[in-house]
């Protein structure tokens, strides 16, 4: 019931995320490494400060949560195409301490970025077909590969256990919502809410 409503309650930010330029271009079929580049560049601004500031607060509770780390994936993907995260803006620490400051609260974060392992392999294959033959793949979209389905499985095994009071459930949700329109807003402008 509680992931059922999670999912309801979650579709039309993650549908608006989906929707923006960057993503638009990314599944287009004249999608470029440009176009790859620049929404790789977008995320790492929010996947890195993610994990620094929120994965601490899951560590007692997820035991593979460094298995679960991917802005180093984005860093290699930037690297292949000659370019590097240096000079990449990433969102403040202090954001991430105020939009997440409590255990549930990093759940629904955690629940958005999990979830983005399952599209990233469309993503990856999308490219692999309409980019040029030296598109080798992405490694941040392959994310864990053939055990991308077993990992899912596993977190949402530990999220329902998170959810199991209603008050921690309805909190991770709200999380959930606000953590895809914060990625949207980042990716689309470039620009964050301080609270």
């Amino acid at each position: 019931m509680f992931l059922q409503n999670l999912r309801s309650r979650t579709a039309s930010c993650h549908h608006a995320l989906e929707q923006n330029p960057f993503s638009i271009a990314l599944l287009s079929d004249t999608v470029s490494t440009d176009d790859y580049t620049a929404y790789l560049k977008k995320l790492y601004g929010f996947v890195y400060g993610f994990e620094k500031n929120v994965f601490p607060e899951l560590r007692s509770f997820l035991p593979d949560i460094k298995r679960r780390i991917k802005a180093h994936l984005i860093t290699s993907d930037l690297l292949s195409q000659n370019l590097d995260t240096q000079d990449i803006a990433v969102l403040p620490d202090a954001f991430f301490k105020s939009r997440y400051p409590t255990k549930t609260a990093a759940w629904g974060g955690m629940y958005v970025l999990e979830g983005s392992t399952l599209g990233g392999q469309i993503i990856k294959r999308h490219l692999q077909k309409k980019l040029d033959s030296g598109f080798t793949g992405s490694l941040y979209f392959t994310a864990y590969g053939a055990e991308t389905g077993a990992f899912w499985k596993t977190f949402l095994q530990h999220l329902g256990e998170a959810a199991q009071d209603p008050e921690d459930a309805e909190q991770i949700i709200d999380s959930a919502v606000k953590t895809f329109s914060a990625i949207d807003t980042w990716i689309t402008s470039g620009s964050y809410e301080t609270k």
